[in-house]
């Protein structure tokens, strides 16, 4: 098998054990534990297929999965969830999910589900990126405003970069959305 996978879970032994599944079966996989971090990595390489918890620390993941059709609507979500049937498996496929599974996953399970999402059953509009001007980077050095809202960003957080200039991720995406251009200082 072969495509590009982002895992976004809140639950790091989760997230491990996922990660080292799908890298098993010839997926290159990357990972994250936070949303606005998942959000990150997919505006910087768009993933075939991102498996997304339901939960997550910093936002819900039906939140994040509205914010990764913002950005390009031919990424397929799975999402993984506590409760398997019911009300949060029919809110999340209503919203845009190819699947939802439930915790815990079988391993079987997931390797369906991504195969069948990156078989392209998601056609949508792709929005080309212009990965040689962005990256993504911790940085160590003292705290640095944000180029679009002015406020500090903390050591060792991510953030992107752009022509010498930081942003948060989620400000990052926002002006992206809005194609606004800030000039670095």
């Amino acid at each position: 098998m072969s495509g590009a996978i982002l895992i976004v879970e809140s639950d790091a032994a989760l997230a491990q054990s996922l990660h080292d599944g799908l890298a098993g079966l010839g997926y290159t996989v990357e990972l994250a534990l936070h949303g606005g971090d998942g959000l990150m990595l997919a505006s910087l390489s768009r993933p075939d297929v991102v498996i997304l918890d339901v939960e997550l620390c910093d936002r819900t993941g039906l939140e994040v999965m509205r914010q990764l059709h913002e950005l390009d609507t031919s990424i397929a979500v799975v999402m993984l969830g506590d409760s398997g049937d019911g009300p949060a498996r029919r809110v999340a496929l209503k919203a845009g999910a190819f699947d939802y599974l439930r915790k815990p996953v079988e391993a079987d399970d997931l390797a369906r589900a991504v195969a069948a999402a990156s078989q392209g059953s998601c056609p949508g509009v792709v929005v080309p990126f212009r990965n040689e001007r962005r990256t993504s980077t911790p940085f160590d050095g003292p705290g640095q405003p944000c180029a679009a809202c002015d406020q500090v960003i903390p050591d060792l957080a991510r953030a992107v970069g752009y022509k010498r200039a930081l942003f948060h991720p989620e400000c990052w995406l926002q002006r992206r959305k809005q194609r606004v251009i800030v000039q670095p200082r």
